[in-house]
């Protein structure tokens, strides 16, 4: 028996202990944090959720830093039931860049029986290496008779990265992402971010063949560009319709840095991701496919020189054969080269004969 109420009593101080342990964390995360009153003095909070109290009276001001470009940003805050008795609330939270410049806001009425829910969020592009924001809470109309109301701010990030990077495809040539030819995912970010273009850097040889094809995951329509390494337009392509693949295909006269500028024309915050297909045909094999022919048709071209050279030469020495025949037949045949000189030879021997008979 005294073995049993050992027992008993252990399993009470370790319940006890259980117990504590957990009442100790939940009073540790539901611990309320106040948010600054001005920018100079607001609150940095890291990802994570927090607990706050809200009343006319004053304005909680928080900071968020580091996110570097290609991530998300989510501010969500809950308004939890205060009860049938408790006035309506109406809670606006409003998120500035880091020149505190409003970005986005949402605001909503909440009734005291209500549950409520806030949520802005942000992407960035690579245009800096890293962002600060500001966020701002408060309530608008309440009776600062009521008092105070809680919340719980939620601060989330998440890698939205370009093609298997750790960061954003740049929105212009200066800021553009070295790639190489495969298959990507990317995303996009128009309605909550600056992340409207995705501009690529790609490296292609003398009579490379490029082809991009771009998949949207839903009904948006995206515009393809290509350019050369001076910035000039090569080709481009859009959409048919909503939710079409665009494919674009352009071979290059040169080694060079081209540039693939994909752009988002229509379509809804959902369809910020969109599949990236990169291919190259390298042209140095055609050339080698071709080069046996080239060599076979200069061999050609040079039997054919040769064959050319030796006829013209053996018809020279023909032509020189001939003529130096008939030059050896006339001389045979009168001695000399010069017409009629036999003839005068007998006319002379006549007259001669003539004259010595006439003077005897």
């Amino acid at each position: 028996m005294k073995t049993r109420e050992k027992i008993r009593h252990v399993l009470f101080i370790l319940i006890g202990m259980l117990l504590f342990g957990s009442i100790g964390s939940v009073s540790a995360n539901e611990s309320i944090i106040d948010g600054g009153d001005s920018f100079e003095n607001a609150v940095l909070l890291e990802p994570g959720s927090y607990n706050g109290e809200l009343s006319i009276e004053d304005l909680e001001y928080y900071s968020i830093t580091n996110i570097t470009p290609g991530q998300k940003l989510t501010i969500k805050v809950d308004i939890p039931e205060a009860g049938l008795d408790y006035p309506r609330r109406n809670p606006e939270i409003i998120l500035y860049d880091q020149e505190k410049s409003k970005l986005k806001s949402e605001f909503k009425g909440v009734g005291g029986n209500e549950f409520g829910s806030l949520t802005v969020y942000w992407t960035s592009n690579s245009n800096e290496p890293s962002y600060s924001f500001y966020l701002k809470i408060l309530e608008k109309y309440l009776a600062s008779t009521e008092g105070p109301y809680s919340y719980i701010v939620d601060i989330s990030i998440d890698d939205c990265f370009d093609a298997d990077s750790q960061t954003d495809a740049g929105n212009t040539f200066d800021t553009a992402l070295n790639t190489t030819p495969g298959e990507y995912t990317s995303y996009f970010e128009m309605e909550s971010g600056d992340d409207k273009v995705d501009i690529y850097m790609l490296s292609l040889e003398s009579g490379d063949k490029l082809d991009v094809t771009v998949t949207p995951s839903g009904d948006a329509q995206f515009e393809i560009n290509i350019y050369d390494q001076d910035r000039i337009k090569m080709s481009g392509e859009y959409s048919a319709n909503k939710g079409a693949i665009v494919k674009i295909s352009e071979t290059s006269p040169s080694a060079q840095d081209v540039y693939i500028e994909i752009k988002k024309r229509l379509g809804t915050s959902s369809d910020k991701e969109y599949s990236l297909n990169i291919a190259v045909e390298n042209g140095v094999e055609t050339e080698q496919t071709e080069s046996p022919t080239e060599d076979t048709s200069a061999e050609e071209t040079q039997t054919e020189e040769i064959e050319t050279e030796e006829t013209e030469a053996g018809e020279t020495e023909a032509g020189e054969t001939q003529t130096e025949g008939t030059q050896t037949e006339d001389t045979s045949n009168g001695g000399s080269s010069i017409p009629g000189f036999g003839l005068l030879i007998t006319v002379t021997g006549i007259l001669t004969v003539g004259y010595l008979l006439l003077r005897r």
